[in-house]
């Protein structure tokens, strides 16, 4: 959801230079800063967010636990809080009206911040449970912020890296709602910062092929961020998604290959796998913690992997092996196709070892780490789309929708329940969808999907009358069955039509072709038509009256197309599917937007050359008037 940019009070903005009166506690209204939904001819009263099924599964640091059963994530500028027991969802939007960078919850989970996305983002910190907006943290970087980072103990510094184009690393005061600290952490992205938990004023931070250390330092001049980069030597360059404090002052990093690095006074130690020199994991190292003397490993092979710490910590190369060799205490296969992106520790009173796990394949598991052969198998308790979804349609008859995501997921989803009914993965990406018209089955069970490899597959929706199996286990009985499958394009399926007596299906494609195809004769192919530019969208004519049956064609470079229905019975194919006999107009249409621009551009020079005219001129008569 976007929402329009809210301007803000600047009064917030006189606490980024310190309060000179500690006393003073600012006020905010949140319900009055915050983002708006863009909306025509709709009063706001009357557009309400009911639900929300999205998670930004594939994101770093997307999963925190608030209290027990409750953890929040992020999904577009949305801020989500769900009982994972009740289901109940509660919402923040963003105050700016962009997407959320990233966020952190305190220690105490009393407060948690948001950093937000756009033009200079705010950093807002909210108390919890009420959600009120406590703090406004203005000036941290200029169009996103990447991770944030409350201080350990009681939490009274708050950390946040911006993106691109600053990279800043700053420390706050939130209390005072002013920067204690600030540098430029680096010149590419920044993952994870993180203050220490052993030793107070020291930080880290790492990302894109680097890992750096920070230290809070007392010098002639006052107090500065002194950092240094961690150095590689013989060591292949890593991005480090990843890494771990240790009591003693070390750092355990993981790396892209999947092996750990121990990092002690900025250079690399001693790299760590497992015996035989096969890897801690196979793949990038998403996720360390240490935990009473443990050290917990996730990745995106889907393995969690529990470690002694005492041996970690002690790891030397020896002449014969510059690799140090160990073997995990534990290993938990989370499950088939994981991708693990992110681990919190649950709230649950008496159970220390269960875990959250973020799943950038599209879920959320819980996990139990204790070495045990008693030990608990991973749960999953929430199910979602994973990457963008790029197609959605509405059921004709039925409150219910269906949804095709980049991955090739295709879901259905209950919308009175709120519950996700059924889902399918094909290996290509999704591309577009359509759920068929009464015209073209009455029942309202086929939904058209569209791919990236130009296939196109016909999918009923079916009940599955066996009770033992998977699907009623999980509470549904609904199943997608594929019903047809045909290759009508090169490039990705955009878009995809029924006329309006259902015989006749149209389907657009990024190849520069509209291909038609004879659903009343079990989905034939017709033949295609040949586009000045990659199709956008398709339309057809009512086909009422005199006028024949049209297909209206809209592409890209401002091309848009009318081509009349091919008839069914009177084509031969035999020798191309290339149809050229049919009626074809075609127009382009230009836009006047960069025209408009551009002179609006032309009259703000003119203006600021105007405004500083005239400043000059005056700044001439104040100083003939001092003279003379």
């Amino acid at each position: 959801m976007s929402g329009s940019k809210t301007k803000l009070d600047g009064d917030a903005a006189e606490g980024q230079e310190g309060l000179e009166d500690e006393t003073h506690e600012p006020s905010y209204d949140y319900e009055e800063l915050k983002s708006k939904p863009q909306v025509v001819n709709v009063p706001d009263a009357h557009l309400e967010l009911h639900y929300s099924f999205g998670y930004e599964c594939q994101r770093r640091s997307n999963l925190a636990v608030l209290e027990e059963d409750v953890i929040a994530f992020a999904a577009g500028n949305v801020l989500q809080m769900l009982n994972l027991k009740t289901k109940e969802q509660r919402y923040l939007r963003t105050l700016g009206g962009g997407g959320i960078g990233a966020f952190a919850v305190h220690p105490k989970r009393t407060h948690f911040a948001v950093g937000e996305k756009g033009e200079d983002p705010l950093l807002a910190v909210y108390t919890y449970p009420d959600l009120t907006l406590h703090r406004l943290l203005k000036g941290g970087t200029e169009q996103a912020y990447s991770h944030l980072d409350f201080s350990p103990g009681e939490g009274e510094l708050l950390a946040s890296v911006g993106g691109n184009p600053d990279y800043m690393l700053t420390v706050w005061d939130w209390h005072k709602e002013s920067i204690v600290l600030r540098s430029k952490a680096f010149s590419q992205d920044i993952y994870r910062v993180s203050f220490s938990p052993e030793n107070p004023g020291q930080l880290t931070t790492s990302g894109t092929g680097h890992i750096r250390f920070w230290k809070m330092a007392n010098t002639f001049t006052g107090l500065k961020l002194q950092g240094f980069l961690g150095k590689f030597g013989r060591t292949e360059l890593t991005d480090i998604s990843a890494y771990v404090e240790l009591p003693d002052g070390k750092v355990l990093s993981g790396t892209e290959w999947g092996n750990f690095l121990l990092w002690d006074g900025g250079f690399i130690k001693v790299e760590i796998s497992k015996k035989a020199r096969k890897l801690c994991h196979h793949g990038t190292v998403e996720a360390l913690h240490l935990d009473e003397g443990e050290l917990i490993s996730a990745g995106v092979d889907g393995f969690v992997r529990v470690w002694d710490f005492e041996t970690i910590d002690s790891a030397d190369i020896t002449e014969d092996n510059p690799t140090f060799e160990m073997e995990p205490l534990a290993e938990i296969k989370v499950g088939h196709d994981v991708n693990l992106k992110t681990l919190s520790q649950a709230a649950i009173p008496d159970s220390p070892t269960l875990w959250y796990a973020q799943d950038a394949a599209g879920a959320i598991w819980m996990i139990d780490v204790i070495v045990s052969h008693m030990r608990k198998s991973p749960e999953k308790v929430m199910s979602y789309l994973s990457g963008e979804v790029v197609g959605l349609a509405c059921s004709p008859v039925a409150l219910a929708a269906a949804s095709i995501a980049q991955n090739g997921s295709v879901a259905l989803y209950d919308l009175p329940s709120c519950q996700l009914l059924c889902q399918s993965h094909f290996s290509s990406g999704g591309s577009a969808l359509l759920w068929a018209p009464l015209s073209v089955d009455p029942r309202a069970c086929t939904v058209f999907t569209g791919y990236t490899d130009g296939v196109l597959r016909v999918l009923q929706l079916e009940k599955d009358t066996d009770v033992s199996s998977p699907l009623h286990k999980k509470g549904s009985e609904w199943r997608f069955t594929l019903k047809h499958a045909c290759k009508p394009h090169g490039k990705a399926i955009s878009t995809i039509a029924v006329e309006p007596k259902g015989a006749i299906m149209a389907t657009g494609g990024m190849d520069c072709t509209v291909f038609f195809l004879n659903i009343k004769s079990g989905y034939e192919p017709v033949g295609f038509v040949k586009t000045p530019a990659p199709v956008t969208g398709l339309q057809w004519s009512p086909g009422t009256g005199k006028r024949p049956l049209c297909l209206l064609v809209c592409c890209e470079e401002g091309f848009m197309m009318e081509i009349e229905a091919p008839p069914m019975e009177s084509l031969d194919v035999s020798k191309s599917f290339v149809l050229d006999g049919l009626n074809v107009t075609t127009r382009k249409f230009s836009s006047v937007k960069d025209k408009l621009r551009a002179e609006e551009a032309a009259e703000r020079r003119r203006v600021e050359r105007e405004r500083r005219r005239k400043e000059r001129e005056e700044a001439k008569e104040r100083r003939r008037r001092e003279l003379g």
